[in-house]
């Protein structure tokens, strides 16, 4: 019934944790599919160990190191159950989560995406005490948020994988499958216990710190902007306010012009037209300049 999905990279003490967490609660009807990204620090061969004593365990390693995105679409790949639960390897499985997991999924057989809690953000939600569907137009609309742990129908990410251009940004790709499959079902149970405060997390590397940093941030915003402007447009048309402008300023650090114009175009304030140009007319250094010296202040 459910497929675990983990990729990993140079964590190898957390993934043993993580692991762990997963194959003390595994039953008959699951499997556990982990995605080495060339990690060089005794993961491979940990996990080559692993697998040989659990036949429900199937490892990919990747013959460069290419980002979770990447990873993540591997591991889509070789999975044959109904659901994929992800997980990071820096994330533990609560004990006796995956007992719980497995139960919602057979009551609930005709949602196609849960969302079950996470430890650092089940406070955000401790008022919500049962079951609570959430829609498509209220994540694009900003009034959800949050990370959750996803157990999502196979089908469904097969059909939609990870945008592997990027090494972060994994956002792009859970809007369109939220918008697939509308309503998801949060549940109010903590399944993970994460940790987000290692120096070496992803958050930390998003950074917008030099010119090659800025140009990956410019390129997810562009297909962000791309896919869902007339959503953004319809749900959300603040988005396309100031957060234009930022995005804007970014690609103008970067000189892409052609793609500022385009991005223009799909805002219906004059005045948001009006800033967006006067950006473009600055010189690219400056903007460069302003946009590291921001990011840096902020942190």
């Amino acid at each position: 019934m459910i497929s675990i999905v983990i990729p990993t990279y140079k964590r190898l003490s957390s993934l043993q944790k993580c692991l762990q967490s997963v194959i003390s609660q595994m039953t008959e009807e699951m499997e556990l599919v982990v995605v080495d990204d060339f990690s060089q620090d005794g993961t491979k061969e940990y996990l080559q160990d692993l697998a040989g004593r659990y036949p429900a365990m199937k490892v990919s390693s990747n013959p460069q190191n290419q980002g979770v995105n990447y990873s993540r679409n591997r591991g889509i790949e070789l999975v044959t159950k109904k659901f994929i639960l992800f997980l990071d390897n820096d994330d533990e499985l609560v004990e006796g989560s995956l007992q719980k997991v497995q139960q919602t999924l057979r009551r609930f057989s005709t949602t196609k995406h849960f969302l079950f809690l996470v430890s650092d953000r089940a406070g955000e939600f401790k008022d919500i005490q049962e079951e609570k569907k959430i829609y498509y137009e209220e994540w694009i609309g900003g009034k959800v948020s949050g990370d959750f742990t996803h157990v999502v129908l196979s089908e469904v990410m097969k059909k939609y994988p990870f945008f592997e251009e990027f090494r972060l940004y994994e956002h792009l790709n859970w809007l369109r499958i939220k918008k697939e499959t509308s309503p998801q079902l949060m549940i109010p149970f903590v399944v993970a216990e994460r940790d987000r405060d290692r120096s070496d997390s992803l958050t930390a590397s998003a950074k917008l710190k030099n010119k090659s940093v800025i140009q990956s941030k410019f390129e997810a915003e562009k297909v962000y902007y791309s896919m869902y402007h007339a959503d953004l447009r319809k749900h959300n048309p603040k988005s396309l306010t100031t957060n234009l402008l930022h995005t804007i300023a970014l690609g103008m650090a970067c000189n892409r012009k052609g793609d500022c114009e385009t991005m223009i175009r799909y805002t219906d304030k004059n005045w948001i037209k009006v800033l967006g140009r006067l950006i473009m007319l600055m010189p690219s250094s400056l903007l460069l300049y302003g946009v590291t010296r921001y990011s840096a202040l902020k942190g």
